[in-house]
């Protein structure tokens, strides 16, 4: 759940400086952990799965063709609830594996001050092992909350643009249907159509597989307000209906009749067609249902389906902030269609637009190459677990505190510094925090030893499960350094940079792409600076660890600052939530060789070596098949003039092969659908997909000459290095000279 930048914080600010590295940490809430036979929580390092079970992302869900399906069942574990835990009477921090106990007292790991113990742990002082106690033999633990008793399932609303074609209209109408298949009887459902002028509610009540459905219409004025209000055509009670009993077959068959002419209306002449009314209004009068809404579930997913590109404007951020704090949590997830027959409105100015509503509630967008993909897309994103109406708290000792926080989904709380209301959109979906001293002093030697305790209380909803209102806490303590060399040295190089990339995000939203990648290009500058000036004083030239340190940030960074479109709102949404092994990939792509197999069963080893991104890289290994990790796809590569007439008649490789085992285990890892390639050298197609991913060749004419950056006159050319990286670390070597 908590990654921090290093593994020793510096005692002061000076020493936090001279490193160079940023102090703060990753959070990743919703992170799995599995118990081992002890009954500790372990983390699953890059697994990517819930503990439900496989995540389904290689596919989208079968829909279940009985209707009615009963609500899935969990397996009884013997665990504490929330309320059973310690807690202490100052700091509101929860008893840990850190907590100090004397007697019949705890000391907090947070405050410092002394606590009674409650019954659940007076018998430890019997002598009960601490370890027959998780929330005492782990970092890790997590308690469930004493159910709500009004209401056991969550809230699915369907919002469908019925501007499109026909064709994209049945479309998204035929998507909702699967994806309505997927949710438990307990679930409530409730669909709004938007047309061009006109708003239509399906009343799920008045809809039977016997009679024709009822929508009841709205209309919108030229202003982009509905005739009336919501709540004065249908009651918020009425509209979303439970799926059990005839619930479900009402909503399928009510949906079975929507298609452009549910919505249709004359258009009056005039206005933008790259601007809805409807769904302007359609959607702010949403929001203002949301107190009737909340009696019936605390948990709500949105989904709006777009079949049309639109510019939206409206929504401020104080709106969606406001649902989220209030009773009931929302999340909207935005499908856009991404194909080349809807000019001239560019898919990225659609989704910028969109971004605001979509970031501040924590979803995401679903891109579909075309309204038949939305389907799956949709039944995929159903199957994620997601967190709603969450209440997030970080707690730190007084010595230091948080600065600044990064994250979609992430509002602070008005009156409590350090608590946030927050939705997460799956078991990857991370934040981003820094962290600065409360006072000059630092950390003092009579100062407890730093600690920070991560405490999420969130509602688990997952299509078909019940819903749960759920605890996680997560307590480390760290060790503190008056050297900055070490500090540097105990630094995670993917944490640091994403940490980094959080705020380089911020910076394009807000000036630009260009003023973000060279902000970054900056901060490489300062900490290459600051390494070299540290390994003056220490009298040391590229330690090891310094050298690999600088080499992995310095390769990340260019990478952001070379392939990315730090303009693409899509980019901006998927990066800003990755956790940092994700992160790295879809930044540098991560290549491995395999070599060729002694006999003609094992045509590949067994054990891949790392690779730059280069052609030259690739020459020089001698080797006959590569696998690009791009996060989005992945590519295997018959390189052909380094490969046997056996491995060029066997391509692609088979199922059980070394490389194809790798592709398996990064494809089941990832919370999307990852596209395989498989390309062989020799075909003029191929190579000009792999030359996009290795992005440090040099594109320009060999024999270019460029100036450096050093204080050589400009008339003095010197000679170009080998790659474009290379020309990169030069020019930042140069500055730091």
């Amino acid at each position: 759940m908590f990654r921090a930048t290093t593994s020793r914080f510096p005692t002061t600010a000076e020493v936090k400086n001279e490193s160079g590295v940023p102090w703060g940490a990753l959070l990743t809430p919703l992170v799995s952990f599995t118990p081992d036979e002890s009954g500790v929580f372990l983390q699953k390092a890059s697994s990517g799965l819930s503990r439900h079970g496989s995540s389904g992302m290689q596919g989208a869900p079968k829909a279940r063709n009985s209707p009615g399906p009963s609500l899935r069942t969990r397996p009884p574990v013997n665990k504490p609830t929330a309320e059973d835990i310690d807690r202490c009477n100052a700091c509101g921090a929860y008893i840990s594996r850190s907590t100090r106990m004397v007697a019949v007292f705890w000391r907090c790991s947070i405050c410092g001050k002394r606590n009674d113990l409650g019954e659940r742990y007076t018998s430890l002082v019997d002598g009960l092992d601490r370890a027959s106690l998780q929330e005492l033999s782990a970092d890790f633990f997590e308690a469930e909350v004493e159910r709500d008793l009004e209401s056991n399932g969550s809230g699915y609303i369907y919002v469908i643009d019925t501007c499109g074609s026909e064709e994209t209209v049945l479309h998204l109408r035929d998507a909702v249907m699967a994806s309505i298949e997927m949710l438990g009887e307990d679930d409530l459902v409730g669909v709004m159509l938007l047309g061009s002028e006109t708003i239509a509610l399906l009343d799920p009540y008045q809809s039977n597989p016997s009679n024709a459905p009822l929508f009841r219409r709205i209309g919108v004025v030229k202003g982009g307000s509905c005739r009336v209000r919501l709540q004065a055509v249908i009651d918020p009670r009425r509209w979303l209906r439970p799926l059990r009993g005839e619930g479900r077959a009402c909503i399928v068959a009510g949906l079975k009749h929507v298609n452009r002419s549910s919505t249709k209306r004359p258009r009056r002449n005039g206005g933008d067609a790259n601007e809805s009314p409807c769904l302007e209004s359609g959607l702010k009068a949403l929001f203002e249902l949301w107190e009737g809404v909340s009696e019936l579930t605390k948990a709500v997913r949105c989904f709006l389906l777009l079949g049309k590109r639109y510019l939206f404007k409206g929504l401020g951020i104080s709106v969606l902030r406001a649902s989220q704090q209030g009773e009931a949590g929302i999340m909207v997830d935005c499908a856009v269609l991404d194909d080349d027959a809807r000019p001239p409105l560019p898919v990225a100015a659609v989704m910028k637009s969109f971004e605001p509503l979509v970031r501040s509630t924590g979803g995401s967008f679903i891109l579909c190459e075309n309204a038949k993909a939305i389907r799956d897309e949709l039944c995929l994103s159903l199957e994620k677990t997601v967190a709603l109406d969450g209440l997030m708290r970080i707690r730190t000792t007084t010595s230091f505190r948080i600065s600044r926080w990064h994250g979609a989904g992430l509002a602070q709380d008005p009156q409590v510094d350090d608590m946030f209301h927050i939705n997460l959109q799956s078991s990857s979906h991370s934040l981003a925090v820094m962290f600065e001293f409360s006072t000059s002093d630092g950390f003092l030697a009579a100062d407890m030893q730093p600690c920070v305790q991560l405490a999420l209380k969130y509602r688990e909803v997952r299509a078909g499960w019940p819903t749960r209102r759920l605890l996680r806490v997560h307590t480390l303590q760290f060790t503190t350094d008056q050297s900055a060399e070490r500090v540097r040295r105990e630094a995670d190089p993917e944490v640091v940079f994403s940490l980094l990339t959080r705020s380089v995000l911020e910076v394009a939203r807000s000036v630009g792409p260009d003023a973000a990648a060279e902000s970054m290009r900056t901060w490489l500058t300062v900490l290459m600076t600051k390494v070299s000036n540290s390994e003056r004083k220490s009298k040391k030239n590229n330690t090891a660890q310094g050298t690999a340190f600088i080499d992995r940030v310095s390769r990340l960074v260019y990478g952001l600052c070379q392939r990315s479109n730090l303009s693409d709102p899509y980019i901006l949404s998927r990066w800003e939530n990755l956790p940092p092994e994700w992160l790295a990939a879809a930044v540098y792509p991560r290549m491995l060789g395999f070599t060729a197999g002694e006999d003609a069963e094992g045509i590949y080893g067994t054990q891949p070596r790392d690779l730059h991104l280069a052609l030259s890289s690739m020459v020089d290994s001698a080797l006959p098949l590569f696998i690009i990790d791009a996060y989005t796809k992945v590519v295997v590569y018959l390189y052909t003039p380094s490969a046997s007439v056996h491995a060029q008649a066997s391509f692609p490789p088979s199922e059980d092969s070394a490389p194809m085992q790798v592709v398996r285990r990064l494809r089941r890892s990832r919370p999307i659908r990852t596209q395989l390639l498989t390309l062989r050298h020799g075909v003029k197609e191929d190579e000009a997909v792999v030359k996009t991913f290795l992005i440090e060749d040099d594109e320009r004419e060999a024999g270019a000459v460029v100036l450096n950056m050093s204080d050589q006159p400009q008339n003095d050319p010197v000679q170009e290095p080998a790659s474009a990286y290379d020309r990169f670390r030069r020019e930042i070597s140069g500055v730091v000279n």
